[in-house]
């Protein structure tokens, strides 16, 4: 069934529902835990202060207050800005497609930046090699595009293609800068990090040209 799916795409979907499920579960559970153990509290105060017992219906308003609080607290710790859930901060993945050790993923940083992929560079376009990343409609794990060629590239492809031009360029080739866009695949996916790792193996400079809020220009 998934095995049209490149890996890394299927890593990232499975990766974000287990988070949902761990997230969602721990709500649940906190709701339960908020509600025993208001239930616990309410009685305790009852018993020891008032010398009588809580009215039935006044304990299950509180204890489900109680479960409701500490459920929202949970779900904004799973899914909060800076959580550990879908929206907020995350591992990046590392070549493998799973959490490496890397740092967290921050969507505010460098917003200026996404929202202009052609930002200045010290380096001119003779020294520079530009690939542009796809997204869901890659196809045989082509997932790049080099400079203006409008057939997607394999990644083994896009290395030969990315050595040759850097033996018969007439000036040095230094940097490698990678295009995302809103459709394609970031720069915290498995098929971007294992560009970036590989160009950096062999000396080039990685730049990002990031814009996350419009389509990539067909």
């Amino acid at each position: 069934m998934f095995t049209d799916i490149p890996a890394p795409l299927l890593v990232g979907v499975f990766g974000s529902f287990g988070h949902l499920v761990t997230g969602l579960l721990a709500v649940v559970g906190a709701f339960f835990v908020g509600n025993i153990l208001t239930g616990i509290l309410v009685w305790s105060f009852y018993r020891g202060v008032k010398k009588r017992q809580c009215n039935p219906l006044a304990m299950r308003v509180l204890r489900l207050m109680g479960g409701v609080v500490l459920a929202l607290i949970v779900a904004a710790i799973f899914f909060g800005e800076g959580g550990f859930g879908l929206r907020g901060g995350g591992e990046t993945p590392g070549p493998d497609g799973l959490p490496g050790k890397g740092g967290l993923i921050d969507e505010g940083k460098d917003s200026k930046k996404e929202a202009n992929p052609e930002q200045k560079s010290d380096v001119s376009s003779e020294e520079r090699i530009r690939v542009t990343m796809l997204g869901e409609e890659a196809k045989d794990d082509r997932f790049y595009l080099f400079e203006d060629q409008p057939q997607p590239k394999s990644f083994a492809e896009i290395k030969d293609l990315i050595l040759q031009r850097k033996l018969t360029s007439a000036k040095p080739v230094t940097e490698i800068a990678i295009y995302t866009y809103k459709n394609t695949t970031d720069r915290a996916n498995p098929i971007v990090t294992r560009l970036d790792k590989w160009a950096q193996e062999q000396g080039f400079h990685v730049s990002y040209r990031e814009a996350r809020d419009r389509l990539r220009p067909e």
